[in-house]
């Protein structure tokens, strides 16, 4: 698996949660794939934050006959069809997932095959952790807890 993230603690988290190459956004992302993969792209392509510039790399790391699958979202995805065509490629947007998918989750969880990344704040800081989370500040997830 390989992490692409312009922030050195998502990096080093995405190094602790087991990924085998952590790239930064400084030199194309897309050519570092590439490289890594012998030329031949990403299979799968999990885009969590779905901007402009993120659907570009995307899609340029992307192996013939891969997937692209969306989670974030706010950017506008662009690609000629006949080279979605030409490569076999499938572009799938995914919102959340099924009960189904929820329950499997928590099974991996339970079982330990699933790391969760979490801090606990309290209610009344609500503001303060929005904040945080604005400016980039949380990784992983922040849960409040009333008092």
């Amino acid at each position: 698996m390989v992490a692409i993230d312009p922030k050195e603690g998502c990096r080093k988290l995405a190094r602790e949660l087991g990924a085998k190459e952590v790239l930064g956004v400084e030199d194309d992302p897309a050519d570092a794939v590439r490289e890594l993969t012998n030329g031949r792209g990403a299979d799968v392509v999990l885009d969590c934050v779905g901007t402009d510039a993120t659907h570009s790399v995307g899609l340029r790391s992307l192996a013939p006959r891969g997937l692209y699958s969306i989670v974030g979202y706010g950017g506008t995805v662009s690609v000629p069809s006949v080279q979605l065509i030409a490569t076999e490629t499938a572009i799938a947007g995914n919102l959340v997932g099924s009960w189904i998918d929820l329950w499997e989750v928590l099974q991996l969880y339970a079982r330990g095959a699933l790391k969760l990344k979490a801090e606990t704040h309290p209610l009344e800081d609500v503001n303060e952790v929005l904040d945080a989370l604005r400016q980039g500040d949380i990784t992983g997830r922040a849960v409040l807890v009333p008092s």
